[in-house]
């Protein structure tokens, strides 16, 4: 009787554990649920960045709009203040700052997926405890094309004039800011960032494919939208700017072109967007 009810305590004692092998199985199947979600939770999180994103690029959108009717259609220009002292807050702000009177938060201009940190103070610090505006500080970059318009002169100065709605074609498929990483706020490019050859293979460098392989664009006229790059035109850049491969295979020096007159390979044609000024 002892050894039957002995035998019955070393059976249930064997009950209430686990195998090794039970648990091998158990960990596979975590693991694998993991796996799986994971990657979909990452996608959640760069969706809502890229929306908030978009939200920003908006509010930008509405500000520049809004300086536009204060200058009679005129873009901002990219320094307006003295040549000799760009950067120079006591003297001038690039066309980032020009529309912080409109937008009123110059945080707007940083996207959470650009991976370059953003200084805490604003306007930034030098060594010297002088203001700045030097350092990362947004996620944007205009559209030199428009920005930066040098078939026209400003007298006295080597700086350029920026464009006008009246010389714009297709203002709603213009694009007049695109994402970046790593900007001040006086950037600018004429090209998008990922364009073949410019910034090499390195994504991170790219500022319009963050969220989901694309990212978020401002139009001419105010409206922002997400794209992916391949549904956006470019347009060579000024002189001396790189080097890319036409369809040939044959190197080409990219020089300045907001138009289709000359310099835009044909397979570019036709897409959703354009950072060419006339069609």
């Amino acid at each position: 009787m002892l050894e039957r009810n002995g035998d019955t305590m070393r059976a249930n004692s064997r009950n209430k554990g686990f195998t090794l092998i039970e648990l091998l199985v158990v960990i596979a199947i975590i693991a694998i649920l993991a796996a799986i979600l994971f990657p979909v939770f990452a996608q959640a999180r760069e969706k809502a960045r890229g929306i908030s994103c978009l939200s920003n690029f908006k509010q930008v959108g509405l500000g520049i709009e809004m300086y536009k009717q204060d200058y009679d259609g005129n873009w901002p220009l990219w320094w307006n203040g003295h040549q000799d002292h760009i950067g120079d807050v006591d003297y001038g702000r690039f066309w980032a700052g020009a529309i912080d009177p409109y937008t009123k938060n110059f945080q707007i201009r940083k996207c959470l997926s650009d991976p370059y940190p953003t200084p805490k103070s604003y306007p930034n610090k030098d060594s010297s405890g002088n203001d700045t505006l030097g350092g990362t500080v947004q996620s944007m970059t205009s559209n030199r094309n428009i920005q930066f318009d040098e078939r026209k002169t400003l007298d006295g100065t080597w700086l350029h004039p920026s464009m006008n709605d009246t010389e714009i074609t297709n203002v709603a498929r213009t694009v007049s800011v695109h994402e970046a990483v790593g900007a001040d706020e006086g950037r600018t490019t004429p090209i998008q960032d990922s364009y073949t050859g410019w910034w090499g293979a390195d994504e991170k460098a790219y500022g319009d494919t963050h969220h989901s392989r694309g990212g978020n664009y401002v139009f001419f006229d105010g409206h922002a939208k997400w794209l992916r790059p391949d549904n956006v035109e470019p347009c060579p850049p000024n002189a001396g700017w790189g080097v890319d491969t036409g369809p040939s295979g044959i190197p080409l020096n990219l020089v300045a072109n907001p138009n289709y007159i000359s310099g835009l390979e044909p397979r570019f044609r036709g897409r959703q967007a354009t950072f060419c000024t006339s069609e």
